[in-house]
């Protein structure tokens, strides 16, 4: 019965699941008021979007609560506005940064990189909203599982985790990295849920199998090199993946004229982020 179900439907309701248990058994920055009027808020923006853009009122709003939820839980703050902004911006750059009718980054990590580069005296990622609960973490793996094996998206998140473990090991000071902090960070139900629920969107991930194989490679390569040179701090894999995204245009639309004048636009700027001096070390991830 579950091949029926909708696969973004299906997608939300985990996203629900963690929501409320992050709420209730965990750490959320957000009370329920204020996590409503957020939801709300983006599903309003959201049919605004459609109508102004493609002429009519888009009624399945299933991305704009998932995009709403994913920000909320990948991000703390005490200021309502922040959240407003980064929710309005990542629904706004998918009618707004495409090619061919195809966004290009996943809203949730799009409002993180803008965050960092505009915002992140304001707030920051957050690596523990779920706590280290084992039974959390079991949770968002099972979950996580479910609904990647239906969308056929499960190589970029285990390619990510292999590769990303040899490139920290080869690339990171021994003296620098410590094997329990590495394994710490895949005992972080945060990081779980980068992998299984952000690095597989279908609609900014490759399709094809080679494909999503390069694209995790080239992912754990730039996060790992990130941690080298920059130091090793949870920004880095959301940064990665802002700047390895478009490379679903070269691999599955031969884009290259667009694929290089956005990798520049994106270097800069994630090198202009990189740079700053007071950008948030937040908590190991």
């Amino acid at each position: 019965m579950l091949r029926y179900f909708n696969p973004q439907l299906h997608h939300l309701l985990n996203l629900l699941i963690l929501l409320f248990v992050a709420k209730e058994y965990a750490y959320l920055y957000l009370n329920w008021k204020e996590i409503f009027f957020l939801l709300i808020f983006s599903a309003i923006f959201e049919m605004g979007l459609s109508k102004l853009f493609l002429k009519k009122v888009k009624v399945k709003i299933y991305s704009a609560f998932t995009t709403a939820i994913g920000i909320i839980l990948m991000l703390y703050s005490t200021h309502l506005w922040l959240y407003l902004i980064l929710i309005f911006l990542a629904l706004a750059q998918k009618y707004l940064i495409k090619v061919q009718d195809r966004h290009i980054f996943n809203p949730s990590n799009f409002s993180i990189f803008i965050l960092l580069l505009f915002f992140n005296s304001y707030g920051g990622v957050s690596a523990g909203t779920l706590g280290h609960s084992s039974y959390a973490l079991i949770l968002v793996i099972v979950l996580g599982i479910f609904i990647l094996v239906r969308v056929n998206r499960w190589i970029i998140p285990l390619g990510f985790m292999i590769f990303y473990t040899l490139f920290e090991m080869l690339l990171i000071d021994q003296n620098t990295l410590i094997f329990e902090d590495l394994f710490e960070r895949f005992y972080s139900v945060s990081f779980i849920l980068f992998a299984l629920f952000m690095v597989t969107d279908p609609l900014t991930t490759p399709k094809t199998p080679l494909n999503q194989t390069i694209f995790a490679i080239l992912l754990s390569l730039s996060a790992a090199l990130f941690d080298k040179f920059y130091g090793i701090r949870v920004e880095h894999i959301f940064l990665a993946l802002t700047l390895i995204s478009p490379i679903t245009l070269l691999l599955e639309e031969s884009k290259l004229k667009e694929f290089i004048m956005i990798e520049a636009i994106l270097t800069v700027l994630i090198f202009f982020t990189l740079s700053k001096e007071f950008i948030f070390m937040g908590v190991p991830l």
